[in-house]
């Protein structure tokens, strides 16, 4: 049953979005999920979550208490004051909580908690609770975990003070890129966000998905090379590529001619010299819509790059076809679900509008696919939306409902 069909069949609109929301925070049980939906708690909403933090247990009597300060909420102060200590966590959840909503008398009891051994299997959540703390107090209490043993709790903190300005912050976080660690993927994308450039040594350490994105980063002020265009690595190979064409030189011929000659031998360089001719206009529908497995993959490895920001400017037109031949290679199956994933980011960035019809078929996929469309739908959908928007919500756990929910209240608002 599509998500369109759903949505008839239950009737589900805007005015639907308070309750779909109200039900994700009585059911929700993965803790980053609940509490990016924490900050649309109404009142309502925070009346769910205070009668909910009165019966529960372990990690949840720790989570639960942090969603209730993360709503911002006042009514949200007495409820946490009234919260039960009866357990460590219980006593940690409240501490955190009052200390999002500005209540500093608890400093003491949640620096306690993070230097409690008995609270150490806690430790990586309490320092994501941290991290969505702006404030002064929750920031000074967490620097010190960029020192932690535990890569996950460094990393976990390291953005908030990232955008601080932290050294320390960036030094973690590097490591963390060029490392094997599981969350180096995140590392990189949280540095590229923040205008990070590699070195040139660092690159080929990345995560395989984001070489693309960091070798635009370094090579714009200098310049591409012709070596760089042709080099072995896929991505750092498509970082030039799209550097090259955000910046202009060497200029589309000169591209095309060593592409073209590259492709003899192989094939994902036919998909790199397709999608230049296809943003350029220099035609390339024949050759987009012929590409194997392998030519797709050059595509998605160049977009990928190329819609890093400042995102460049292409015609509308020329994204739709792309699109055209995208919605193409999904339907005879040419097209991985992790490469349409990244097709989906890439060019919902470029033009949200001209991909917002690929996304919406998008939200029907899988919870990687779903991700990437659900992106696209909450910056150019419309109200209309909302019906698919719950329906993946009703249908979903975790954080593609509150990414669904999420998208649902911004279209609503429109």
């Amino acid at each position: 049953m599509t998500l369109v069909f759903l949505a008839l069949l239950t009737g589900a609109s805007c005015a639907d979005a308070p309750a779909a929301l109200q039900a994700a925070l009585r059911q929700e049980a993965d803790p980053g999920a609940l509490w990016q939906l924490a900050p649309l708690a109404g009142a309502e909403g925070v009346e769910i979550l205070t009668a909910r933090s009165r019966d529960v247990q372990g990690q949840e009597a720790l989570v639960v208490p942090v969603a209730l300060g993360l709503s911002r909420r006042a009514e949200a102060l007495g409820a946490l004051r009234r919260v039960p200590p009866n357990t460590r966590e219980a006593t940690l959840g409240r501490a955190l909580g009052l200390l999002a909503l500005g209540d500093n008398s608890v400093t003491a009891t949640v620096a306690d908690g993070l230097s409690n051994p008995l609270l150490a299997e806690h430790r990586s959540l309490t320092a994501r609770a941290l991290a969505r703390m702006p404030a002064k107090i929750p920031r000074e209490l967490s620097y010190d975990l960029l020192s932690d043993v535990d890569p996950e709790v460094r990393v976990a903190v390291a953005e908030l003070h990232l955008r601080r300005g932290s050294r320390k912050a960036r030094t973690v976080l590097e490591a963390a890129a060029r490392g094997a660690e599981p969350r180096a993927e995140e590392a990189t994308a949280m540095l590229l966000r923040d205008g990070h450039r590699f070195s040139a040594s660092d690159l080929s350490r990345l995560p395989s998905v984001l070489r693309g994105p960091a070798m635009v980063t370094w090579v714009e002020p200098r310049g591409v090379t012709r070596d760089q265009l042709v080099q072995g690595d896929p991505g750092l190979r498509a970082g030039a590529i799209a550097a090259s064409l955000r910046n202009g030189e060497p200029p589309v011929p000169l591209i095309l001619a060593l592409l073209q000659r590259r492709s003899t031998r192989h094939e994902e360089s036919v998909g790199e010299a397709a999608i230049v001719q296809a943003l350029t206009g220099e035609m390339g529908s024949k050759e987009l819509e012929a590409l194997s497995p392998s030519g797709i993959r050059g595509v998605v490895e160049v977009l990928t790059a190329f819609s890093v920001d400042p995102v460049p400017f292409v015609s509308r037109t020329r994204i739709q076809n792309i699109v055209r031949f995208a919605e193409g290679w999904q339907a005879d199956g040419r097209l991985t679900p992790p490469d349409q994933a990244r097709l989906l980011r890439a060019l919902g960035r470029l033009d949200g509008t001209a991909s917002l019809g690929w996304a919406r078929a998008g939200l029907d996929a899988s919870p990687e696919i779903a991700l990437a469309a659900l992106n696209t739908v909450e910056e150019a959908g419309r109200a209309k939306d909302a019906d698919a928007l719950l329906s993946v919500a009703q249908g979903a756990t975790g954080w593609v409902r509150a990414r669904a929910l999420e998208a649902a209240m911004a279209v609503c608002r429109r």
